[in-house]
């Protein structure tokens, strides 16, 4: 069977925690070049209305400013971006699905 794979951020494993199979999220580790056109290390930026998370997005600037390296540059997201994944028959099994 296929495996079940996500990009998200750390802010929203906390709540997905109660909407998939303990397994999954306990699979979750930091990737260590995630692809920067995706939506996982950029909607942090974001809050509901697609309005801008200034806290978050201020932080991020400031990083950037002090950064010495470009190579250094996936640190400064306030939050890393996490692979998980999973057999799929744990989601069937979680969900009760025959």
């Amino acid at each position: 069977m296929p495996n079940n794979c996500n990009l998200y951020t750390y802010i929203t494993i906390h709540l997905k925690r109660r909407l998939f199979p303990q397994p999954f999220g306990e699979s979750a580790r930091i990737q260590a070049v995630p692809a920067l056109y995706g939506h996982a290390p950029w909607n942090q930026f974001l809050r509901r209305g697609w309005s801008v998370h200034q806290e978050t997005m201020s932080l991020f600037l400031q990083r950037v400013d002090q950064l010495e390296q470009v190579d250094s540059h996936l640190q400064c997201f306030p939050y890393q971006v996490l692979l998980t994944t999973a057999p799929i028959r744990l989601f069937y099994e979680f969900y009760g699905i025959d």
